[in-house]
């Protein structure tokens, strides 16, 4: 007797009726569709280098006050006292001349530092009502620095704020036997810091500094746009205070920018 098949399909399934028995084959149409995965990178966000600095507040001169020969009869001013350019300090009796009275007059506007300790011999000295910073920078710093780069000021005393310009950048070293070498900076000030204050510097330095694995070989970096990383051509220097890093600058480059750390894993 030969098996008849009853063949019955649907969207559901296929069933199978034998005689017999029923077997049910399982064939939903159903299919796996594969998720699409987001590459996952090592990132960082690009933020602004900055220097760290201690300094002092004095003046931007010092001048030594030429006294004659002879002996000081009277005193114009007192120690500390302000003056005018011109304005008379003291007066010398030059017996050599015939008693000639001498009027000896401040020689630049500011500050007297009158030594008395010899009175009729007397040591005077003029500190400008002009000031100026003055700071130390590291070896490993020098090398950032430039003339007229911007710096942010800050009395610790008075709370004093200003954002000046360094005007000088020494090239020898304050003490050669230290280490690491100490090199001064300078700068004018035009707000009301008391002379002598302590201050903080604050420098802030163009460009960012990343891991030179971030840099691919046609020398660009990625930065995320959208979870997509999009190269940007940059502009880079050594890191004259680790070797492991460079400064990067570019002009489509801003703080806070997210960047592949790793350019291999693009």
């Amino acid at each position: 007797m030969a098996k008849k098949f009853i063949v019955y399909s649907g969207l559901v399934g296929v069933s199978v009726v034998l005689m017999g028995g029923l077997v049910w084959l399982n064939n939903s149409g159903s299919s796996t569709t594969k998720k699409e995965t987001t590459p996952s990178y090592t990132t960082t966000k690009l933020t602004t280098q900055n220097i760290a600095l201690a300094g002092k507040v004095i003046p931007t001169t010092t001048r030594e006050v030429v006294i004659p020969e002879g002996v000081v009869t009277s005193y114009a001013v007192q120690n500390q006292a302000y003056v005018e350019q011109g304005q008379a300090l003291l007066t010398v009796n030059q017996a050599e001349q015939g008693q000639r009275l001498t009027t000896v007059v401040a020689p630049i506007t500011g500050y007297v530092m009158l030594d008395q300790q010899d009175f009729n011999h007397p040591k005077v000295s003029l500190v400008s009502s002009e000031k100026r910073f003055e700071a130390k920078v590291s070896e490993y710093d020098h090398q950032l620095l430039q003339h007229n780069r911007s710096v942010s000021v800050t009395g610790l005393a008075t709370n004093t704020q200003e954002n000046t310009q360094i005007n000088f950048i020494g090239q020898y070293p304050l003490d050669l036997t230290a280490s690491p070498a100490q090199y001064p900076i300078n700068g004018r000030l035009s707000k009301p810091f008391l002379f002598g204050e302590t201050l903080k510097l604050n420098v802030t330095i163009p460009g960012y500094k990343i891991p030179r694995s971030a840099l691919n070989r046609k020398g660009q970096i990625y930065v995320l746009k959208k979870e997509q990383p999009i190269a940007h051509h940059v502009d880079v220097k050594a890191d004259p205070s680790n070797k492991k890093l460079i400064i990067v600058t570019g002009s489509e480059l801003k703080a806070g920018d997210e960047i592949v750390l790793k350019a291999s894993e693009v």
